[in-house]
């Protein structure tokens, strides 16, 4: 017998409005940051925008191998159940 442990959550659109938000604010500010010329951005900030922006990408990527395992997870129980 093989068990299939799948987890059905109700839409949460509040938290994908949060997302989104979050998400668009980042790409404007980001926008902006590559607007203003070199010579004017403090050290600091760049050092703070290097990180931030290492971080971002680290936790993108973590978020695309947490997708790609579920959808292989997901495609195999419906294999699973195309054959029983």
């Amino acid at each position: 017998m093989i068990y299939i442990n799948i987890e059905i959550q109700k839409h949460n659109r509040f938290k994908d409005t949060l997302h989104k938000i979050h998400n668009k604010t980042e790409d404007i500010l980001f926008h902006i940051f590559l607007k203003i010329p070199e010579k004017y951005i403090p050290a600091s900030f760049m050092k703070w925008m290097e990180n931030y922006t290492n971080k971002r990408v680290s936790e993108l990527q973590q978020q695309l191998v947490r997708d790609r395992w579920h959808t292989i997870e997901l495609e195999k129980a419906v294999d699973n159940i195309h054959k029983k």
